[in-house]
């Protein structure tokens, strides 16, 4: 699988003057959002959100509007996040 970042909150949030946390209302957060395309054997990706704050993250796998993810991929992923296959299957490309 190939992985491809698509946001990354802290970095949008840096680019916005006086943006605070929509979670806590302070500057000072650990508010995280990332959003992930992950490239399996389909010839659409799958769109993986990590959501975190307070020491917990949260994951989901999106469904874009109009589609279904390819389902080879999605259990690929889930596997990967269950701990059946070793991590290094999952690349991020540059």
């Amino acid at each position: 699988m190939r992985v491809v970042q698509t946001f990354d909150l802290q970095t949008a949030r840096r680019a916005m003057a006086d943006c605070p946390c929509p979670h806590h209302g302070t500057s000072e957060c650990d508010c995280q959002m990332v959003v992930l395309l992950v490239y399996g054997q389909g010839t659409e990706p799958a769109t993986l959100i990590l959501h975190g704050n307070d020491g917990q993250t949260r994951l989901s796998l999106a469904d874009p509007p109009g589609r279904r993810t390819d389902a080879r991929t999605a259990a690929a992923i889930r596997n990967v996040l269950e701990a059946k296959m070793p991590l290094p299957l999952l690349k991020r490309a540059d």
